[in-house]
């Protein structure tokens, strides 16, 4: 891929980063440009993956928060489809997940029910409140989708998705898709989210075998 093709969702950099590199590789020869890609291949061998690594800029994270586990098996049956269409896929509940990791990640799709009187599911409680928190970091890396499931005969119908997406937008995380909200007969509605989900993110995150990894 010509490095003027590249963004923060298709490589492991942001945009200053990418600004920084292509500016500098302007000014090297060829010659120069073969040296670096040598020296910078030694050092990538030399790396040490740590437990503690972020995700994979092109890694789609699914972030489940399930208080019946409704929202967990719309995940990972999204995860699957995802996983054949050969995109590098994440499934795990948002109780597994530390809230402060968000800023590293690039590609999340949200799947949270609510419950009782708006309240998010027990699981999804500490990622909400961290996001709402007011000293919330800004996440202008982060591009999302969310999916809501709910119960219409409440008044505060998918409240929880509705937060979240819109919390999210104000800390200047990127939308790719309208928040969904379904009700109790959500099998439709998920189907068609988890369709357009298919179609944006093939627009968005490079293709790469890999093996779906569901955390509990």
């Amino acid at each position: 891929m010509a490095l003027t093709h590249l963004n923060a969702l298709t490589s492991p950099l942001d945009d200053r980063q990418l600004h920084a590199l292509q500016t500098a590789l302007k000014e090297l020869s060829p010659t120069q440009i073969a040296w670096v890609s040598g020296y910078l291949a030694g050092v990538s061998r030399d790396a040490v993956p740590t437990a503690a690594a972020p995700t994979p800029a092109g890694t789609i994270s699914l972030f489940y928060g399930s208080q019946t586990g409704n929202a967990k098996a719309v995940a990972e049956r999204l995860g699957e489809r995802l996983l054949g269409q050969e995109l590098d896929v994440q499934v795990r509940s948002m109780g597994d997940f530390g809230p402060r990791r968000l800023t590293k990640e690039r590609l999340v799709l949200f799947l949270v029910s609510t419950h009782g009187e708006g309240e998010p599911p027990d699981s999804a409680r500490a990622l909400h409140a961290f996001i709402h928190d007011p000293r919330a970091p800004r996440l202008e890396q982060l591009s999302y989708a969310v999916l809501g499931l709910g119960n219409s005969s409440y008044e505060h119908f998918c409240r929880t998705a509705v937060e979240f997406d819109r919390r999210l937008a104000e800390l200047g995380a990127r939308r790719i898709l309208p928040v969904q909200c379904c009700d109790l007969d959500y099998a439709a509605d998920s189907e068609r989210w988890s369709a357009d989900v298919l179609e944006r993110l093939a627009q968005l995150a490079p293709a790469r075998p890999s093996k779906l990894a569901t955390l509990a």
